[in-house]
């Protein structure tokens, strides 16, 4: 999850097929914002093969304007890739309306007590998108797989006990991505520096990559 992230004041552009994100910032006496604007127009031309005046089949250019419009123009606040992304704020946020259906999708489970193999790989595949901006929710997924495995042998299985509280647990982690996860916390920068510990049966203790080491003598009422 290291990105290297690239600075540049004039901002930048990416643009996947049909996916454009355009970043800059607004300062006075620039024309930052010109130069966004146009940015992602100018790579898809650059990028489609230029229409010649005795096409054999017509073809419209690359560019669905259209489509531009209400996907593509600067905004702070946009949604991508089925995410809300507040710019501004720097945060990530699932859109209201997921949370709705994918709660209720869990707390229909929950109440009727039983679950489909197929309504079970929907929900799964739902919290593995919630997963780009939880990873760690990826760890309390394996008895939601064994659960799923389990019920491809049936018409349908019952969920109780610790399934019962992992899908309890996912409806917590749906709000918590709701309300938003600052975009910090899910992509990093190349690390400046590094340090390592392991367990010790005198204390803690650990050095860095320039050799220091230390320790914590557990008996110790001060620490060193």
């Amino acid at each position: 999850m290291i990105v290297d992230i690239p600075i540049d004041p004039r901002g930048t552009a990416d643009d996947y097929i049909d996916d454009i994100v355009s970043l800059t910032v607004e300062v006075e006496g620039t024309d930052n914002l010109v130069r966004c604007d146009r940015a992602p127009l100018l790579g898809t031309d650059t990028l489609a093969r230029p229409r010649d005046l005795n096409e054999p089949i017509p073809r419209e250019t690359m560019e669905a304007i259209n489509k531009l419009t209400a996907e593509a123009l600067l905004q702070e606040t946009k949604t991508i890739l089925g995410w809300e992304i507040d710019f501004r704020r720097l945060l990530i946020k699932l859109p209201d309306n997921k949370l709705v259906a994918w709660a209720a999708a869990i707390e229909q489970m929950l109440s009727d007590g039983m679950v489909t193999a197929k309504v079970l790989e929907t929900n799964i595949g739902r919290l593995v998108h919630l997963g780009l901006a939880i990873p760690l929710i990826h760890h309390f997924m394996s008895r939601l797989r064994d659960l799923h495995s389990r019920s491809k042998k049936r018409r349908s299985i019952k969920i109780n006990g610790e399934y019962q509280k992992d899908l309890e647990m996912m409806l917590k982690f749906l709000k918590i991505a709701n309300d938003g996860i600052s975009l910090n916390s899910i992509a990093f920068r190349k690390p400046t520096h590094i340090y390592r510990s392991d367990s010790c049966p005198h204390g803690l203790g650990g050095y860095s990559h320039k050799g220091w080491a230390w320790h914590l003598a557990a008996n110790e009422a001060s620490g060193i």
